[in-house]
């Protein structure tokens, strides 16, 4: 079945809040596999724009380590779209990012606190660094690492459905 070309793409929840980058990748990828090049580049392009502020926490998104699967949909557009530098400093950022969030201590007091009154556990939090390290190891194509911090991060929390699907397509 193909999307509409003139479904706007808040239309029914796609693109809207946090997870514009990921639905417009994968956007991207059924249009190419449908053999649409034109609009499989015009869904990459949306995926490669700048996430807008604001967005949700569901799918692992907020938090300490903002909208990391969000970048990781991002780069892998830039690649599809031949930007592979662009794509690499992404990837590459988002292993920094995990690995100093790993580094930080965990927040005093379990109050309050944080997007909507609710403070993420340190478990969660350590959970989402090694997701998020994983998915930049992922895009390095560097997947024995990739494998164990998605492994590390399906550990903490078997929760983390990002985590679980990354690490179960890693061969």
């Amino acid at each position: 079945m193909a999307i509409p070309a003139n479904l706007p793409l808040g239309a029914a929840g796609l693109g809207a809040g946090a997870r514009n980058a990921e639905v417009a990748y994968w956007t991207g990828v059924a249009y190419e596999g449908l053999g649409d090049h034109q609009k499989a580049v015009e869904s990459w392009r949306r995926a490669e724009a700048p996430a807008q502020p604001g967005g949700g926490r569901r799918g692992g998104q907020g938090g300490p380590m903002g909208g990391g699967a969000q970048q990781y949909y991002q780069a892998l557009a830039l690649q599809k779209l031949g930007q592979m530098d662009q794509a690499k400093t992404i990837f590459a950022g988002l292993v920094e990012s995990g690995k100093t969030a790993l580094q930080q201590p965990a927040a005093a007091g379990g109050g309050r606190g944080g997007r909507g009154g609710r403070a993420q556990s340190p478990r969660a939090r350590m959970a989402s660094a090694h997701y998020l390290t994983g998915l930049g190891y992922l895009g390095l194509n560097d997947r024995a690492q990739a494998k164990s911090e998605l492994g590390q991060a399906v550990e903490m929390s078997p929760d983390l459905v990002g985590a679980r699907v990354a690490l179960a397509e890693i061969p």
